[in-house]
Order: C-alpha cells, then sequence, then structure tokens
C-alpha cells in the first residue's frame, strides 16, 4: 500500500504496511493506553459473541457474626463491553496522479501516508475513549470555576480512590490533564517530577513524568462540559424516601435541565468503603446519564452508580436517601441561579476502571481489482487495523481506506477513577 501490485515501487509482501499501522498506533495511545484489555478475547470465539459481552464482576461476601449457619444468596454483579466504535480514514488518486506524483518508496510511503493516519486514528481512540471516561464517572474533586493551583486537589482525587479500595489495586495510576492545568502544577511545584524512562516513553509525547504516585499526561483530549442550568438550587431535593437503584426522583423547577454528564450529591447519603461498608466521610456523587427537564416541579434522573444500602455485600452509601434531601449540583463549583458553566474534566485512573475492546473485521479476499487487503490485531489489546487498497475501473482511481472497530465498558470506575474539574 498504497501502490496496485505490479506497479513501480509496490511490494509483493505487503504485511509490513499493516503492521507498521498497527505498531504506530498503539505506540501513540496515551491516555487510552491504561484502558483494561482483559475482555478482548471475548470477541475472538468460535461462535459469534455479538456486539456486547457481559462480564461478571467477583461475588461480594458479608462477614456474619457467630457460628450460626447464615448462607448468604449469589447474587453476581455483570457490566457490558459494547463494540460500537467505527472509525475509517480514506482517501484516494486517479491514474495521473499514481503515474506522475506518487511517492514510491517504503520510507516514503510510511511518512506521508501510514504516520499521518495513525497519528489522526489515535488521536481519535483517545477522544472517542477520554468522553467515555467522563460520561462514565461519578467521582469528581475540584470546580468548574476556577484551575486547580495546589497538590491538594490532586491529593483528593488519591485519597477518593484510596476510600473506595481503587488505589492500590493497578500496577498503573494515570493522571491526564489539561495544558493550563500542568502549567499550574509545573510553576508551583517542577522539581516534584521525575522523568519517565525515555525508550518506553517516546512515542507518548504528552507523557510528563511520575508526582504524586501519578503518571502524569498531558493532552488535549479531554471532553468540554456545559452544566444544565438550575433556577432555585433551593428547590432541588429528593421527591420520596429510601429510593434504590439507578433512577432517581427529585423535586426541581419548571424548566430546570439536568444535562447527560451533570455530577450531584445528597444531604445525608455518604460514600462507603466497599470492604469495611464504613462511611469515608464524604458524601457519595452520582452521575447523570440522560438528560432531563424538569417539569411539573419533578425530574426522574437515570444515575450511576445505583442506590445501594445496607445489608447487601454490594452497599455503597451509609444510607438511603430521606425526602426532600437536598440535592448539591457539581458539589466544589461555585455556580449561579439560572445560569450555565462551561469547564473541563482532568481524570485520574488506574487499569481497572474502563474496559477497551477490538474486533478483526471481514476482509475481501486480495486479487482482481482488490490489490491489498491486510489485517493486523495486537494480541495484548485486541486492537486491530485492516486496510485495503483496490482499483475502481469505473472512474480509474486507486481506492484505499484504514479501518478499526473497537468498544469500551465500565469495570470498577466508582472505585478507580476521579475527574478533576477545571476552568476552560
Amino acid at each position: 500500500m498504497p501502490f496496485p501490485a505490479g506497479t513501480p515501487g509496490s511490494y509483493a509482501v505487503a504485511d509490513w504496511v499493516s503492521l507498521e499501522a498497527l505498531r504506530l498506533l498503539k505506540n501513540m495511545l496515551e491516555v487510552a493506553s491504561i484502558a483494561n484489555f482483559t475482555y478482548q478475547d471475548e470477541f475472538s470465539k468460535d461462535f459469534q459473541p455479538g456486539d456486547t459481552i457481559r462480564v461478571k464482576f467477583p461475588q461480594e461476601f458479608r462477614v456474619t457474626d457467630g457460628f450460626a449457619y447464615a448462607a448468604q444468596a449469589i447474587n453476581r454483579q455483570t457490566t457490558t463491553v459494547t463494540i460500537d466504535q467505527p472509525m475509517q480514514i480514506a482517501f484516494e488518486w486517479d491514474s495521473i496522479e499514481e503515474a506522475l506524483k506518487l511517492e514510491r518508496t517504503e520510507a516514503q510511503i510510511r511518512e506521508e501516508y501510514i504516520l499521518p493516519a495513525m497519528v489522526q486514528m489515535s488521536q481519535e481512540f483517545e477522544l472517542r475513549f477520554m468522553d467515555f471516561i467522563f460520561f462514565n464517572c461519578n467521582n469528581v474533586v475540584g470546580g468548574l470555576d476556577h484551575i486547580p493551583t495546589s497538590w491538594d486537589v490532586y491529593a483528593q482525587a488519591r485519597q477518593r480512590m484510596v476510600e473506595n479500595a481503587g488505589w492500590g489495586a493497578a500496577q498503573r495510576r494515570l493522571m491526564a490533564v489539561t495544558p493550563g492545568m500542568m502549567r499550574t502544577m509545573i510553576n508551583n511545584s517542577l522539581t516534584l517530577f521525575n522523568p519517565m524512562d525515555e525508550i518506553s516513553q517516546q512515542y507518548k509525547r504528552g507523557s510528563i513524568g511520575i508526582a504524586a504516585g501519578w503518571e502524569w499526561f498531558e493532552t488535549m483530549s479531554f471532553h468540554q462540559h456545559r452544566t444544565g442550568h438550575w433556577g432555585n438550587f433551593a428547590t432541588l431535593a429528593v421527591n420520596g424516601a429510601n429510593q434504590s437503584g439507578t433512577t432517581l426522583r427529585v423535586h426541581a423547577g419548571n424548566g430546570d435541565v439536568f444535562r447527560r454528564g451533570d455530577i450531584f450529591n445528597i444531604a445525608g447519603v455518604y460514600n462507603v468503603n466497599p470492604r469495611t461498608r464504613r462511611s469515608t466521610n464524604t458524601l457519595k456523587q452520582f452521575k447523570v446519564m440522560e438528560t432531563v427537564t424538569a417539569s411539573g416541579g419533578q425530574a426522574v434522573l437515570n444515575i450511576i452508580p445505583p442506590l445501594i444500602s445496607f445489608p447487601s455485600p454490594y452497599q455503597n452509601v451509609s444510607a438511603l436517601p430521606a425526602n426532600n434531601a437536598r440535592l448539591t449540583m457539581w458539589p466544589g463549583t461555585a455556580l449561579t441561579p439560572g445560569q450555565e458553566m462551561n469547564g473541563v474534566l482532568g481524570i485520574g485512573l488506574n487499569n481497572l476502571a474502563f474496559a477497551m475492546a477490538g474486533i478483526e473485521l471481514m476482509m475481501p479476499q486480495e486479487g482482481g481489482v482488490v490489490n491489498l487487503a491486510r489485517q493486523q490485531r495486537d494480541p495484548n489489546t485486541g486492537i486491530g487495523i485492516a486496510i485495503i487498497s483496490m482499483f475502481d475501473g469505473i472512474l480509474r482511481r486507486q481506492i484505499n481506506r484504514i479501518d478499526s472497530l473497537i468498544g469500551f465498558g465500565r469495570l470498577y470506575y466508582d472505585r478507580c477513577a476521579v475527574l478533576v474539574a477545571s476552568s476552560e
């Protein structure tokens, strides 16, 4: 690729093209490199798994007091990983361009076609993965109304993961921040950053170093969030006591908007450590999963994580919400009634928070008008790159396409990921 077989400068064995594309793509991934790729083999079974696989979490138990037999029900919690992110880069040229202008050597093809294509493809991986993180992470520290200016905010992110039993569970812990957030931290504490190994990080240009237990990355791939708007925060309250699960009825002003991605806490509903089931003295935070406009003085919110109380072994709150318990939208941010606010969200996480998987695509046979059809799939991550080059005899053009198909899933998102809010 990108030349038809038999033309000057073409290669009888073209596997190097797809291999090089895959190598470049994999090495360019920054935040996405910390995704959990454990489940990618589930999409390589002899039978067709479909576009979604169901992942079971380990059973949780409670310790009962005394020796009297007290059996506990088996109640495995599950999550899903869905392959639903197709990506493509396509380009073409006509016969005159091929004869007079196209590059001929392997080095030229790499520099002029493969490298820029993989730069853009890796950026798309990052953008989609970061969007998935934002819309599926319920913990937040900092505020949308200011850039964090001290290490304490990032220490709060670490504290949240420790309280949720998520800090020591993985080998890598990554903190991704905006250039503005990084500039502020470097100005304050440059000497705290220890450089990463040069060879292993040569393609990860956003890597800064290690500090405060985090591997730091600087990136522009963050989701920029616009909050909902609420006319009177005093009206935001729980509508009905002891609600549990993934929906929450609330009182709100007519026309109030709870936007997908908004985060809130509830008065009196505290987070609990998943091992001790004791309160961490921090109000539990919840993510709004669908945009809702209040009508008739109320709204029904779809939320994560679900509200689960004692005696479930999956208990995540100190108590279910009381009737009329107050909601605080975007805790840590000074919101103004009736006004929306824009901000960006950094992210601290480890490799147990979110899953990524890839799948092999159907490929045509080489021969005839199909000059090249090669696919490579990384055995460790499941990420695949498929390249097809074929001749269009009607328009006398060479058509080229590079494709990849991936998907994401929530794993231990509540324990192992924390957003860091900042102004734009």
